[in-house]
């Protein structure tokens, strides 16, 4: 906003002007991943999914909450790394 008017712009594209720091990279791949567990966790294909992530990462020796997180990172890793291939310009 400036002054009185709303100014609507691309989602992201003030992010190439963020100037780089200690830190700066990680905090960007926490928002993005974060959210984008966020939204995955939602869907039908996650409810139908983190059971079988959570008997698989059990059956490795890992206790059921543990299990729980596992699976969680897992899908907020997978998040990312399809936002990142998508975002790759070709």
């Amino acid at each position: 906003m400036r002054g009185r008017d709303v100014l609507v712009g691309r989602p992201l594209s003030a992010a190439t002007e963020l100037p780089i720091g200690a830190g700066i990279v990680a905090v960007r791949c926490v928002m993005i991943g974060t959210t984008s567990f966020d939204g995955l966790s939602s869907t039908v294909q996650w409810s139908e999914l983190a059971p079988d992530l959570q008997r698989a990462f059990t059956s490795l020796g890992v206790s059921a909450h543990g299990a729980t997180e596992l699976a969680g990172t897992a899908a907020g890793f997978t998040s990312l790394g399809l936002f990142l291939l998508a975002s790759i310009k070709r």
